[in-house]
């Protein structure tokens, strides 16, 4: 069996282009996460009461028909939830 040496030619004249859109993203996100890491600990606090109020408002009109309390709460929710692992997932 005869083995074929392959030619591999290491200086690359072109590198390959990076996307200037990725850039900008994450620059975009990088910012974003240092300002909101910088207002944390108020944020955190403001969110926190946000969440509270929405949930006894829900529980309040619970036993009215037609108020969709529930789906405010849950938003305001998710939102706490999505800021707490976007500051915590960044290091």
């Amino acid at each position: 069996m005869n083995v074929i040496p392959i030619k591999r030619n290491l200086n690359y004249s072109n590198p390959p282009r990076v996307h200037m859109g990725s850039k900008v993203v994450s620059r975009f996100v990088s910012i974003l996460w240092f300002l909101v890491a910088f207002f944390w600990p108020v944020l955190r606090w403001l969110l926190a009461i946000d969440v509270t109020f929405q949930f006894f408002r829900m529980l309040i009109g619970f036993s009215r028909s037609g108020l969709y309390f529930d789906w405010s709460f849950f938003l305001h929710f998710l939102l706490y939830t999505c800021m707490i692992c976007f500051v915590t997932s960044k290091r």
